[in-house]
């Protein structure tokens, strides 16, 4: 029986490794430089030109690649499938981040797909595709797929236009030192920490110092920066920047998407309470270092702490392990502390002895005239109220929640600063 299992297995192995061998071997391999690949004959002569010129116009105004395809027999199961391996497999797209868009008419599937590569798919979002390809589908669905071709180039203008996003801006560095405070080991060395926290929070992360501030603010330069350079790992652009900003002399912290939650307030201005002792001796290695270990620890996931047990567990500055998994019990230390409390309250209650004022007439000498009369305090209590000093933070906030503003993006960020 044992056998028998073993062997469907494996044929199910190999037909899946063959149906996906199979599948790359359809994908045609084109000429990249044609930009439209009229696989199901819709197109004459004339609109294949027409389209084409359209085509290099929007690339040379745009600066990303353009492709459409149409195909009457698809290898995939999906026709999102196809139009990304088409793109990918073809190797399209400009610069480093090959950055591009597909607009595929799927007759086998009967439907239409838009794949969006690289950077620029921080403009062409899922929801922005989705958008766009219910606008081609209209004149797709009436069989006039000329119009529905010029529709999507017209959309590709629509959303480009005014386009403020910086396409061939390398985000895998992570760390730019425009103010040039880092050695290079010591770029080397926050690079490695700040993949070591998006493998472990799949959060984006990036550490930028600077000299010149054009925009006269911290808080603004750290959003722009992480919105039109294209930061973030999900479709809420999920990350966290610290900027060292030498202009305003400020450090800003600037959370997008789920960062924002995973933060709050009190959070963020913990983390600038740490790196502010490392940057006030000038030890800017130091303060990014801080930051990105400080982020790793308090970062949570919607209020759930960041370890997989949901605690914290980890070494204080005075190296004292604190594993608070093993702690005792709450109720076990509210009963044991009423024991100790009453028991102190007795026995200072029996060894106090408070001075009475005498009731009875032999208790005072004869002859005795009272001349002068003065109240005297035998207990003095005395309340004070700690009025603690203004914080150089401009973070605000309470400590359980996560303020945020709207960035010139349009997205929504959260974070905090401290001037130093």
């Amino acid at each position: 029986m044992k056998k028998i299992k073993l062997s469907i297995l494996f044929i199910l192995i190999i037909n899946i490794l063959t149906i996906n061998i199979f599948a790359t071997e359809l994908i045609p391999q084109v000429d990249t430089s044609e930009k439209i690949y009229d696989f199901a004959n819709i197109f004459n002569n004339s609109d294949e030109e027409t389209i084409y010129d359209r085509i290099i116009s929007s690339i040379s105004s745009y600066n990303m690649d353009i492709i459409i395809v149409t195909i009457d027999d698809n290898p995939y199961t999906t026709a999102n499938e196809f139009a990304k391996e088409f793109y990918l497999e073809n190797n399209f797209g400009f610069s480093t981040n090959k950055n591009g868009i597909l607009y595929l008419i799927d007759f086998d599937n009967l439907t239409t797909s838009i794949y969006a590569n690289g950077n620029i798919s921080k403009i062409y979002t899922n929801s922005v595709c989705s958008t766009i390809n219910k606008s081609v589908n209209e004149y797709y669905n009436n069989d006039d797929y000329l119009l529905s071709a010029f529709t999507f180039l017209n959309n590709i203008t629509l959303y480009s236009y005014n386009n403020k996003y910086n396409l061939d801006f390398d985000t895998s560095k992570k760390v730019y030192d425009y103010a040039n405070l880092l050695t290079s080991s010591e770029e080397e060395k926050l690079y490695n920490l700040i993949m070591d926290y998006i493998d472990e929070t799949n959060y984006d992360m990036a550490v930028v110092t600077i000299n010149d501030n054009p925009k006269n603010s911290a808080m603004i330069y750290a959003d722009d920066f992480y919105d039109y350079n294209g930061f973030g790992l999900d479709s809420e652009f999920s990350g966290i920047l610290f900027l060292i900003d030498m202009d305003t002399r400020e450090m800003w912290i600037s959370t997008t998407g789920k960062c924002i939650n995973a933060y709050t307030d009190s959070e963020i201005d913990i983390i600038l309470d740490y790196t502010y002792d490392e940057i006030s001796d000038k030890d800017y290695y130091g303060c990014a270092k801080v930051f990105i270990e400080k982020a790793d620890l308090y970062h949570t996931s919607y209020g759930s702490p960041s370890t997989s047990n949901n605690y914290y567990d980890y070494d204080d500055d005075y190296g004292y392990d604190y594993d608070y998994d093993n702690e005792i019990s709450f109720e076990v230390v509210v009963v044991f502390t009423i024991i100790i409390t009453a028991l102190f309250i007795g026995i200072a209650t029996s060894k106090h002895k408070t001075a009475k004022i005498a009731t009875q007439a032999n208790a005072y000498a004869r002859n005795f005239k009272i001349t002068y009369r003065n109240d005297i305090y035998l207990r003095k209590n005395t309340t004070k109220t700690y009025d603690p000093p203004s914080s150089s933070s401009s973070s605000g906030g309470s400590s359980s929640r996560s303020s945020s503003h709207r960035s010139s993006s349009g997205r929504s960020h959260g974070g905090g600063g401290r001037r130093f």
